[in-house]
């Protein structure tokens, strides 16, 4: 599996798409199938130069339920040295995302090769259990944990982006009960990235604890409230985390501060940091809306819904985008995690209409 491939299984991407809408069933999505599948392992296959105390992790796809020590129990690691002698150790539950973790019980030999196979019960109701095996190579290293980790200069971005309303009037609403949203106005937002630095990224996951606020303490006291968000890096060196975005002129702070809390899959910390950052100039509006829009009851259409959904209450964009009802053809992911790790402000610039929104 390349980076790319597991970063999404990280991020519970791509779990199951619904059915385009064509009739009446499509409009609804299929029960999850039980079970769970392997999609993912750190270190990867054939990786080379890996920490002789390094931890192996299964990164899973979960289609109901979140892992649970049933499934812990019900799989098997088995980890072999060239000379074909079982390596003892420990199968777990990572304290954060949806992923295994293998602890072997002594410091594996430097600058050798391993091979470890995988068995679990199969997913999708399959009577026959799934058999992988991987591979890979360890350096003569160790991890060094916290060693030279830091939170790196944040990285401030200014747009304007739209707020959008209820449902056009005008537009009405499609098969499946959904319509396209009106833009109400418009927001000077800035948003925030953090670059982490915590060393030898290309073999571990981490859970990260983030807080947004106008000073230290304030981002500190939100981190301690967050839950652990699980993160891969896209580098060896460096882990970039989107945090989120300050509103104008609601901030009322003229700084951004970002605490960091980053544990491994054995809960050991690697960084417990703060960083804050002066805020660049907003971004004037034009002026087409207001730049704090008055929240107001969405706009009910007087057009008719069809007969087979009770009318309700019309969701906001980042409501209904977030969770997609009865019909979409996106991708929908069961994981607990997926919201944490979608970007925000992808709402294209002075767009006057959102794309249909799926009623739910």
């Amino acid at each position: 599996m390349n980076r790319l491939s597991l970063l999404s299984a990280l991020a519970g991407l791509g779990a199951m798409t619904l059915l385009p809408c064509g009739d009446a069933h499509a409009c609804s999505p299929s029960p999850p199938p039980p079970g769970w599948m392997l999609v993912g392992t750190l270190p990867a296959e054939a990786a080379t130069e890996v920490p002789v105390d390094q931890p192996l992790v299964l990164v899973a796809q979960i289609f109901a339920e979140s892992l649970s020590e049933q499934d812990v129990a019900e799989t098997t690691v088995e980890l072999v040295g060239p000379n074909g002698a079982a390596v003892d150790g420990e199968l777990r539950l990572a304290p954060f995302g949806e992923l295994l973790v293998f602890e072997p019980a002594d410091p594996l030999d430097s600058n050798t090769t391993y091979r470890w196979t995988v068995t679990h019960p199969g997913a999708w109701g399959q009577p026959e259990p799934e058999v992988q095996t991987f591979g890979f190579t360890t350096g003569a290293g160790t991890f060094d944990v916290g060693t030279n980790a830091a939170i790196g200069d944040l990285e401030l971005s200014p747009e304007v982006v739209p707020v959008f309303g209820g449902c056009d009037p005008e537009a009405g609403f499609d098969s499946c009960g959904g319509c396209e949203l009106l833009q109400v106005g418009e927001v000077s937002v800035i948003h925030v990235r953090a670059p982490l630095t915590l060393g030898r990224l290309a073999f571990q996951a981490f859970g990260v604890r983030l807080g947004l606020g106008a000073s230290p303490e304030e981002a500190v006291a939100v981190a301690e409230r967050s839950g652990l968000r699980p993160h891969a890096a896209a580098g060896d060196d460096e882990l970039r985390i989107e945090v989120g975005r300050v509103e104008s002129p609601a901030w009322g702070a003229d700084q951004v501060c970002v605490a960091v809390m980053a544990l491994d899959v054995l809960e050991r910390t690697w960084l417990d940091d703060v960083r804050c950052a002066p805020l660049p100039a907003w971004l004037p509006l034009d002026g087409d809306g207001p730049e704090t829009p008055e929240v107001t009851d969405p706009v009910t259409p007087e057009t008719e819904t069809p007969d087979v959904l009770e009318p309700e209450t019309r969701e906001t964009e980042s409501e209904s985008s977030a969770e997609p009802g009865g019909c979409s053809t996106r991708a929908q992911s069961t994981a607990p995690f997926l919201a944490l790790l979608l970007p925000l402000g992808l709402l294209r610039r002075r767009a006057v209409r959102a794309p249909r929104a799926p009623a739910r």
